[in-house]
């Protein structure tokens, strides 16, 4: 029996040549390695991190390449990931603090640099996770209060907003 409804309009998607020419973009950009394990002895898969209209529309940043086993497990547990991670801004953190953040990883983003949001990533789990680190960067987050350098990135911000994907 056919499969029918908006996975099978999908999958007929991926099989148009614009969408086909634009994985094999990604693949080559990645070097026809997965972006998380860094295999490629399994078969890779394009992942979209967000959708934008048609699957051949998307931004190049927007698709990363995976192995079968890890698109699998990002699909599979990404939306528990993005509930868990909703909650603690809820629970921790004032709206000022959330744009804040936003701004931040978006203004990030947009320097496109490979590798980027896992590297970054991995920097502010270091960070936070050991006390002497978190120390550190919490006196130079106070010493860069003083020297009043916030203002004009806040200011500058204001001016040239980033993109939002």
């Amino acid at each position: 029996m056919a499969r029918k409804g908006p996975r099978r309009q999908y999958g007929k998607k991926l099989l148009d040549p614009r969408w086909q020419k634009k994985r094999l973009e990604a693949f080559e950009r990645d070097e026809w390695h997965c972006q998380r394990c860094y295999g490629n002895e399994l078969t890779l898969h394009v992942h979209h991190r967000w959708y934008v209209g048609e699957p051949w529309e998307a931004p190049m940043r927007a698709l990363m390449t995976l192995c079968e086993e890890c698109h699998a497990d990002e699909t599979e547990r990404r939306p528990l990931a993005e509930r868990e991670l909703t909650e603690t801004l809820k629970i921790d953190f004032m709206t000022d603090e959330i744009e804040e953040l936003a701004q931040a990883f978006l203004w990030r983003s947009a320097q496109d640099l490979k590798h980027e949001p896992s590297v970054m990533m991995s920097a502010i789990c270091r960070v936070i996770e050991d006390d002497e680190r978190f120390r550190a960067a919490i006196d130079d987050y106070f010493q860069w209060l003083r020297t009043g350098e916030w203002r004009a990135k806040r200011n500058k911000a204001e001016e040239d907003p980033p993109d939002a994907p």
